[in-house]
């Protein structure tokens, strides 16, 4: 009887390393898109969901009653992508996440492809280690979610460097050339910051490759599928960093658990630190290297070199000389890049093909159990951050429906929306509302702020809540009548509603203060509360009053 084939053990692992950062949004993958509310990805939906399906000048408008806003994308090749894939599936959040599925799919295929081109005949479990490794790197999940379609260029790294591999062996086709070029071309236009960390991690990389081989023209090949990336990612960095914010991630949400556990103890900067492997893949790492430092002393040097990169930058101390450091002054565009840790999980790939060969010397010498124990203490360390993670994986593209059908029975006009404290989630539901919305476009202000008393007073206390001023009315008459001498003013603008979203605001003073000034709502639900413009307009004169000043957040939270 056949014993049944194992080697696609380390592919299904793979899948379901894959399929496990997928789980947010299984259940609702047309609704719910993965990432993180706070992060980079709800704009980069929102405008790669515009540029694909734009819905006309006047419901586009972001900021009403100001100008239109501009959609800007910060990832060329996840643009590209997603463009693709909302051309196939016709639904922008679907196209997101399948977006983000391919990523994850294109990082196992490339680990796999990686592990074959620098060890042909490496056990199973040597296989399984580099899979483990790299694509269950703890670093994966927080820097997608954050960063969205514009992380997924990234994942495709391994897969550049096994082509580029391939290319430069004697005797290659040119197709392959061609295809390591787009692939090296392709990782290199994420997100600009993404950008950094792949030409500084690919360049050595392939460098450690050629060292073994001979000839002039293994250089010379390297050098043709290198060029493409560095140069597209070099002008796109120097074209991208002013209009798209910088990676700004913080370091405590990467790296394994133990690094959490045991930073203080460490000689290295914190963020250094969070870019090491989990402590099972650093002590194969470290077999590896003391086994077989002619294959293993690069990818340590490579390792190395990315850890040093994470150590960030400061005004003294080790981050003073730190390579991020110097690479800041004298490349002026990486002035603004300060979350450097965010190498992290392109580090995990040397660190991975170290401890590869850790694992296949154990086999060798018959000690399997030794890297099965590693392997299942890595296994611990690099679950455990995923189940301590702070903050909802993933962010809602529409209000409920009955906020639509509300809204779709009212006259055409702008939504005031309030309060003004999630531009980002706001800014997602025009897309179901196909209105003009107050919320403010990316990069820009938020237009119920700059000209309603009413914006800001909810703003205002929603940030700094204050008590009311008696048991029958939350705010006092002066306020009050302020608020009412606001209804005209936005009616005039153009404004037919108000919608109050109680998730961000769940004070029953908002609430009660708007009814009060607009009566009674023409819809409420759980989720949000909506205000008619048209029938709470003043029939005597009120003069607009001067708008309060702003709550800062920090001034609040004090």
């Amino acid at each position: 009887m056949r014993r049944p084939s194992l080697k696609w053990i380390p592919a299904l692992l793979g899948g379901a390393l894959a399929i496990l950062t997928l789980t947010p949004v299984l259940g609702a993958p047309g609704q719910s898109a993965l990432g993180t509310p706070t992060g980079i990805a709800p704009g980069e939906l929102w405008s790669l969901w515009s540029m694909m399906n734009p819905m006309g000048t006047n419901a586009i408008r972001l900021g009403f009653p100001g100008a239109p806003g501009i959609s800007p994308f910060s990832a060329p090749a996840g643009a590209l992508l997603y463009g693709v894939l909302a051309t196939v599936f016709g639904h922008g959040v679907l196209a997101w996440n399948m977006a983000m599925a391919l990523g994850f799919a294109a990082l196992a295929w490339g680990t796999l492809a990686v592990g074959k081109r620098i060890s042909p005949n490496a056990p199973l479990l040597a296989q399984v280690t580099l899979i483990f490794s790299v694509v269950g790197c703890a670093s994966w999940a927080p820097m997608s979610r954050y960063l969205g379609v514009g992380a997924v260029p990234m994942m495709t790294v391994p897969l550049a460097l096994a082509l580029t591999d391939r290319w430069i062996q004697p005797g290659a086709r040119r197709s392959v050339g061609l295809a390591a070029g787009v692939m090296t071309a392709f990782a290199c236009l994420g997100h600009w910051s993404t950008t950094v960390f792949t030409i500084a991690i690919l360049v050595p990389m392939v460098s450690i490759q050629c060292r073994g081989l001979e000839g002039a023209d293994i250089w010379r090949r390297a050098a043709i599928a290198l060029t493409p990336g560095v140069v597209f990612g070099c002008l796109h960095i120097a074209l991208s960093h002013q209009s798209a914010a910088a990676l700004n991630i913080e370091a405590s949400t990467l790296g394994a658990a133990w690094v959490h556990r045991l930073e203080g103890a460490l000689r290295l900067p914190a963020t250094a630190a969070t870019s090491l492997p989990a402590i099972g893949i650093l002590m194969l790492a470290l077999a590896g290297v003391a086994s077989r430092p002619s294959r293993t002393s690069g990818w340590l040097v490579v390792g190395a070199w990315g850890v040093l990169l994470a150590a960030g930058m400061g005004p003294s101390g080790f981050e003073a000389y730190a390579p991020a450091s110097q690479l800041s002054l004298r490349v002026p565009p990486l002035a603004d890049l300060n979350s450097w840790w965010g190498i992290a999980p392109l580090v995990a790939l040397p660190f991975g093909l170290a401890a590869m060969v850790g694992v296949e010397v154990l086999h060798k010498v018959r000690k399997q159990r030794l890297a099965i124990a590693a392997l299942v203490l890595a296994l611990i360390d690099q679950g455990l951050p995923g189940l301590n993670q702070q903050g909802d994986q993933v962010f809602y593209s529409a209000p409920s429906a009955g906020t639509i059908t509300a809204l779709s029975n009212m006259a055409p006009g702008g939504v005031l929306q309030l309060p003004a404290n999630a531009p980002a989630k706001h800014r997602l539901w025009q897309r179901s509302l196909n209105r003009p919305l107050s919320t403010a476009p990316i990069g820009g202000r938020d237009g119920g702020l700059r000209i309603s008393f009413l914006a800001r007073m909810v703003t205002n206390q929603s940030r700094d809540p204050q008590p009311r001023a008696s048991t029958d009315s939350p705010m006092d008459p002066a306020t009050f009548l302020c608020a009412k001498a606001d209804i005209a003013t936005l009616s005039d603008l153009g404004f037919v509603a108000v919608v109050l979203d109680h998730t961000l605001a769940p004070t029953t003073w908002n609430t009660d203060a708007l009814t009060a000034v607009l009566g009674e709502p023409a819809f409420t639900d759980a989720t949000a509360t909506i205000w008619g413009l048209r029938n709470a307009v003043q029939t005597e004169e009120l003069s607009p009053c001067a708008l309060p000043p702003l709550v800062r957040l920090a001034e609040a939270s004090k």
